[in-house]
């Protein structure tokens, strides 16, 4: 200064030396600097650092130039060292997709917590950020937030980064003449910032919440999203995270499962067939595809390689482009959610019971996790998934090979599961994370109840406690009733069970597995029942007699799914086969007797889909659904040596039954509009179906006389699950509960079903699995 004293020009230096006093500068307990740019050995006190230590602050400055944002940030200083001491940086590549690769690969090497690990010099990290080539693999952590893997996962989309380089490598320099800081031993480190939990406030006028939707959360940690029900409709409402009220953004169509874009300025969202984008800010809505006819997107997610990821509910993991094209099909099956690893390096998906990678670069599909489902990757270096229970699970997981590296380890209970495969978990690249805790109803479908109704519209329900109820089926003397079942609406395991409709007995359990056994059939005589189970890791087909404690009977080693439809005289079984498990989409009916495998033989043989087949009281014709036209549709041939088929519903048609004369087929099809909208994993109740009869003669030859509307259909039925009496006056069929006409209604979640947030959940999750991969 002009008075011959020194001028500290470093406002965080100034205020640290204002809040000392006079004190010396030398005195013991004094940092000096911005805490944002110390290094982990500053910030622990060690006195002997080094220009390594300047070139990680350099590094946190052109990450901040890059980002917006340093790459440790908090309320408090004592936090933001925290920070520096327990977590690595989240990978600039996923903060911004358009980082170049060995940009963030640069990056990653200086901000390394030990000295040793990062560039010798400033010119060694200007040479890294010219080099296209550079690549750097840090070592697995899983004691850090997001472990740095820009070089084990190479983005997939190269581009022009030499006028970029060129201009990281000038901020190098000039950078690194003002990275110097004046140290002194600094102060003790607080403790890390613990978890902190609060139950988040959805409170929106008149709005319910959805079975199978979730709360999202930007990759930054800063905005929240959700689709609710309101007045009736699906509706995406959002929020930043430090308010307390949602905001409206869409309120067309019917939108489901939002996911955030990386920069978290977008969100995509499915709509029946459709995929779309809109902008937070304005609401601005663009198409992503043609919409797919008769199809639903389920679960999109944005990676951050350029694509979106969707589940089709027919089957298929498909992705389309973030700017919009034609969806191209990875991997057939029935998905659940898709998980983006970052940098492309694969997708992760779950079936009905186990988790899998599939690798964009080889294109193939592996196993990863058995018995584990809804899989999330997580910065800390896991995979999170759910078990059948709904415990959070942390699996080790190494991004450079994606595969498993390590024992998996619990961290959470009561965790929100629907339909056996959605979790309602999110989790931000900060640590942030949302999620449900408590039963959804019914949460492999809806809980509900079945009903007895009768042809004329009287019904009447069975005193049977609410709980999921799966495809009822008759016994031929119409005395029992054998259904898939829970044991109550807030358990999620399936087994058989079968109820005396007579004497209105406590139902028998007849499987104990809780693994799916579903599609019970009556043997003629009622002493036996066949059915599929996914027990043995397939699908496959098995025998039980009810009431006694022999052991399931397993009919033949096929590979791929089989799914039981008639048994007829003689033991001749009538069941649907498909190839695999995951797709369905392409099946074919067969027929055999039950011992002797030498009999099996397709039936319909054909590409698409065939299945359920009913066949005729006088066995010389089926009836059964085919989507050969396109559309699912009821065909009738000869049986059992099939000849041309002859098309009996028109404009869509599915689950037929005959009457005992022979005379009358029963299907069900899309009726009238519906003014709610219901929704799990497995159905999109856009509008009820009604059943209709198609009144047939046979001479001169095979014929559809009329069709009649029998039943007009309500919410709430779930016309894939029915049966018609042996009498053929009377179905029984499963009633889906809070499924009122016009009331908005959707299986209410059973208390305490509530969403949480936690901030700083990756210090509760560390702690939990243990520091640098030890886990307890």
């Amino acid at each position: 200064s002009e008075r011959g004293e020194p001028l500290v020009a470093d406002f965080g230096i100034a205020l640290a030396v204002a809040h000392a006093g006079s004190g010396r500068l030398t005195e013991t307990g004094l940092s000096l600097g911005t805490p944002h740019y110390m290094s982990p050995e500053q910030a622990t006190g060690d006195r002997d650092v080094d220009p390594r230590s300047d070139l990680y602050a350099l590094g946190c400055v052109l990450y901040e130039m890059l980002a917006g944002e340093p790459p440790f940030s908090a309320g408090t200083a004592q936090a933001i060292l925290a920070k520096i001491l327990t977590m690595d940086a989240p990978s600039i590549t996923m903060v911004r997709r358009t980082v170049p690769p060995n940009v963030g690969a640069a990056l990653a090497k200086s901000l390394e917590k030990l000295p040793a690990d990062r560039f010798t010099s400033v010119a060694g990290f200007a040479a890294a950020l010219e080099d296209e080539g550079f690549t750097y693999r840090a070592r697995t952590r899983t004691s850090t937030s997001a472990v740095s893997q820009d070089a084990a996962a190479p983005a997939a989309r190269p581009g022009p980064w030499n006028r970029l380089s060129v201009t990281m490598t000038a901020v190098a320099a000039v950078a690194a003449t003002v990275a110097a800081w004046g140290w002194l031993r600094p102060a003790p480190v607080a403790s890390v910032q613990p978890a902190t939990r609060a139950v988040l406030d959805l409170d929106v006028e008149g709005a319910a919440l959805l079975s199978n939707s979730r709360v999202v959360i930007s990759p930054r940690g800063d905005r929240l999203a959700v689709v609710l029900n309101v007045g009736g409709s699906r509706q995406i409402w959002w929020r930043p995270v430090e308010e307390d009220r949602f905001r409206l953004l869409l309120d067309e169509g019917n939108p489901r499962d939002p996911d955030f874009s990386p920069d978290g300025n977008w969100l995509v969202y499915g709509d029946g067939g459709a995929l779309t984008r809109i902008a937070i800010a304005g609401g601005a809505r663009r198409p992503l595809m043609p919409a797919q006819p008769s199809e639903v997107v389920t679960g999109p997610a944005w990676g951050d390689d350029g694509s979106i990821y969707f589940s089709g509910r027919s089957g298929g993991l498909f992705a389309v482009p973030e700017t919009g094209g034609e969806p191209t099909e990875l991997v057939p099956g029935v998905w659940s959610r898709p998980d983006p690893l970052p940098g492309g390096r694969g997708v992760l998906v779950s079936d009905s019971t186990d988790t899998y990678v599939y690798d964009l670069a080889a294109d193939s599909l592996r196993l990863v996790i058995s018995n584990g489902v809804a899989p999330t990757w997580v910065g800390t270096g896991h995979v999170l998934y759910l078990d059948r229970d709904r415990g959070l699970w942390a699996q080790p997981f190494d991004l450079a090979t994606a595969d498993v590296s390590g024992e998996a380890v619990p961290v959470l209970a009561d965790v929100s599961l629907s339909a056996g495969r959605w979790a309602q978990v999110d989790v931000a690249g900060n640590g942030t994370l949302v999620y449900g805790v408590g039963e959804v109803t019914g949460s492999h479908g809806l809980a509900g109840e079945l009903l007895i109704v009768q042809l004329d519209g009287g019904e009447q329900a069975l005193p049977l406690a609410p709980r999921v109820f799966n495809r009822p089926r008759w016994s031929l003397d119409g005395e029992w009733i054998a259904y898939t079942g829970t044991p109550g609406p807030e358990n999620a395991r399936w087994d058989l069970y079968t109820y005396n409709v007579v004497t209105r007995s406590q139902p028998r359990q007849l499987t104990f597995e809780g693994t799916g056994s579903h599609h019970p059939i009556w043997s003629p005589d009622g002493a036996r029942i066949a059915f599929a189970t996914t027990a043995s890791g397939g699908r496959d087909l098995f025998i039980k007699t009810p009431g006694q404690d022999a052991p399931r009977s397993r009919l033949w080693a096929l590979e791929g799914a089989e799914t039981p439809s008639e048994w007829l005289a003689g033991d001749v079984l009538v069941w649907s086969w498909s190839e695999t498990l995951q797709d369905q989409s392409e099946s074919d009916i067969w027929i055999g007797e039950i011992g002797d495998s030498a009999t099996m033989r397709p039936w319909v043989d054909q590409e698409g889909r065939q299945a359920n087949a009913a066949v005729a009281p006088t066995g010389d014709l089926a009836a059964y659904e085919s989507d050969e036209s396109g559309i699912t549709e009821v065909y009738v041939r000869a049986f059992p040596d099939a000849r041309e088929p002859t098309r009996v519903s028109k404009g869509g048609g599915a689950s037929p039954r005959w009457s005992p004369d022979g005379t009358t087929i029963y299907y069900w099809r899309g009726g009238g509009p519906q003014s709610v909208f219901l929704s799990n994993a497995y159905e999109l109740f856009e509008r009820p179906d009604s059943l209709f009869a198609a009144r047939v003669v046979r001479e001169p030859r095979f014929a559809v006389r009329s069709t009649e509307l029998v039943l007009a259909g309500r919410p709430g039925w779930s016309t894939a699950d029915w049966d018609l009496h042996p009498d053929g006056d009377r179905f029984v069929i499963r009633q889906l509960l809070g499924a009122e006409q016009g009331t908005g209604g959707e299986g209410a979640p059973a208390d305490p079903h509530r969403y949480l947030i936690v901030t700083n959940w990756f210090t509760e999750l560390l702690a939990t699995v243990g520091r640098e991969g030890a886990v307890r």
